[in-house]
């Protein structure tokens, strides 16, 4: 039997919603299933940044059966501030500096075992659309997706390059707390039993409703940025985009039971707050927000996060994600490095 390939290309906010179902079945089955290939993450993503260019999602088929999605977008960029060229990067990558949200793990979302053909199918439509280069940013270094595109891209005469890697650490979840806990060190497993004795009346409480959502939110605002401005830096809450994303997609996770939002309440006051997303057997923490209270005997974000984890544990997910960046706290839980990675592919000149 003949497979009929064909690739679709959508420009318009309807045809992004029309393929909603689909894309959240591919995504189910998807090796590069993550929070952030989403359709809830990419289209809220478009909701707020979507003013700085085109869509131009490709939909690859066989026959009726969706076998892969190009989540892409394209923009008109100068260099040295004279030639213009077009530019197609991956939805959810490309805000300025300030607004960036740092989406991880992006991807091409692909069926299992049909990853070359649709990948093919994105570059044959790609053949006729105007562009001079494709940015594809935080791309797990492991994926099967990099060799493809390497090959693919080498196949037609394009020119592909590494621009830069970034690390993420991630906590591999055993069975049981008990099971974890030996890999931690003595010192910071003693650490942890301290905190959570003098936590011992502190609540650890989850949010539910969107009412509880706006208030926790709001204080996880308030609790980042005072931590932010303690150590000189803006905070990622200065940005209006930033912040408006993060409304807007905290509420659509609620209601699709993936949102994690985990505080410490103690005497009536939340000191310390986890926002995260659950996507399969993986949670993601995302942001946090902590008090700093004035012994150096207590840590709240000790207690919370070994709380998080414990819970994590025992709903059986597989993986705590620590997301990107190195900072030193993430060491003490004894997480696995990986990395992602940052590709340019090029016409020729």
């Amino acid at each position: 039997m003949t497979m009929k390939i064909r690739s679709e290309l959508i420009t318009d906010l309807k045809g992004f919603i029309e393929i909603r179902p689909k894309w959240e079945n591919l995504h189910r089955e998807s090796e590069s299933r993550s929070i952030s290939t989403s359709w809830a993450w990419m289209w809220t993503w478009w909701e707020v940044f979507g003013d700085e260019g085109e869509l131009i999602i490709i939909s690859i088929y066989d026959d009726d059966e969706l076998i892969g999605v190009a989540p892409l977008w394209r923009r008109r960029v100068k260099r040295f501030g004279l030639i213009s060229t077009f530019q197609i990067k991956l939805l959810a990558t490309g805000e300025k500096g300030k607004d960036e949200i740092c989406s991880d793990y992006l991807n091409l979302i692909l069926r299992r075992g049909r990853e070359e053909e649709a990948i093919k199918g994105m570059f044959d439509l790609l053949q006729d659309e105007r562009w001079d280069e494709i940015v594809i940013e935080a791309l797990e270094a492991g994926s099967g997706t990099v060799e493809l595109l390497k090959r693919m891209a080498s196949d037609r005469r394009l020119k592909m390059e590494e621009l830069g890697r970034m690390s993420g650490f991630y906590v591999e979840l055993p069975e049981s707390w008990e099971d974890y806990l030996p890999r931690l060190s003595q010192s910071f497993r003693k650490k942890i039993k301290r905190n959570r004795r003098e936590l011992t009346e502190a609540l650890f409480r989850a949010v539910k409703t969107h009412s509880e959502l706006e208030t926790t939110f709001g204080r996880l605002i308030e609790l980042h940025q005072e931590r932010m401005r303690s150590l000189g830096k803006p905070g990622a809450f200065s940005s209006e985009r930033f912040t408006e994303f993060h409304r807007l997609i905290s509420h659509r996770m609620l209601d699709e039971g993936k949102l994690y939002m985990r505080s410490l309440e103690l005497n009536g006051e939340t000191i310390a707050i986890n926002y995260g997303f659950k996507e399969g057997d993986v949670l993601y923490l995302y942001q946090s927000g902590i008090r700093s209270l004035r012994t150096n005997r207590i840590s709240p974000g000790i207690a919370l996060e070994s709380f998080c984890i414990e819970e994590a544990i025992r709903a059986g997910l597989r993986r705590y994600d620590l997301m990107r960046g190195d900072e030193g706290y993430k060491f003490h839980w004894r997480p696995v490095k990986h990395e992602m990675v940052n590709l340019k592919i090029r016409r020729g000149r």
